[in-house]
């Protein structure tokens, strides 16, 4: 499958390549905005990617999995506060499992996936709570929860003006694409 020249870069790789080298104020490019910790906000938005790569490989290897996962997390966390962040926000998994490409694949799939999302998405909790919030000081730390708002959208989608006219939320739809 051709790849449009695209490079898809880890979150580790997002912030060591793009971010300290380019908008950390120690290194802070010319053009790069200015920002404080005070008046900046983080929002980290990882494991979708993971979890529907993963869940299937069983419980005790998906939990070693996790545990690395989050351990270079916290790194990531730990060089953005190194550098000045103090607001973050963690978003946590929604529920893919509900998705066309899970659903395809039978209940089993989709269970098993919806087990593995809402462990991981515990982790989140305790990434967030425990490793951030009680270990740095002066930060702060909230959770979105994507995937109650979106498990809320698929129950219900004229619930909200944006997406009021979604009919089709179990299949793939063109009509979405354009």
């Amino acid at each position: 499958m051709p790849t449009f020249g695209i490079r898809s870069l880890s979150l580790k790789q997002q912030v060591a390549e793009v971010f300290l080298p380019v908008y950390a104020p120690a290194g802070r490019a010319p053009a790069a905005p200015a920002w404080e910790g005070g008046n900046a906000v983080f929002a980290l938005w990882i494991g979708i990617n993971d979890v529907g790569n993963s869940y299937y490989i069983g419980d005790e290897a998906r939990r070693a999995l996790n545990e690395q996962i989050f351990a270079g997390y916290a790194q990531v966390v730990t060089q953005l506060y190194q550098a000045g962040a103090r607001n973050f926000v963690f978003v946590n998994v929604p529920p893919v499992h509900r998705s066309p490409f899970t659903s395809s694949r039978g209940r089993g799939a989709q269970e098993l996936e919806e087990k593995a999302i809402l462990a991981f998405n515990d982790d989140v909790g305790v990434l967030a709570k425990d490793r951030v919030k009680s270990a740095m000081q002066g930060v702060n730390v909230w959770v979105l929860d994507a995937y109650a708002l979106f498990g809320q959208v698929l129950d219900d989608p004229a619930r909200y003006a944006a997406t009021k006219g979604y009919r089709n939320l179990t299949d793939f739809c063109e009509a979405y694409q354009r």
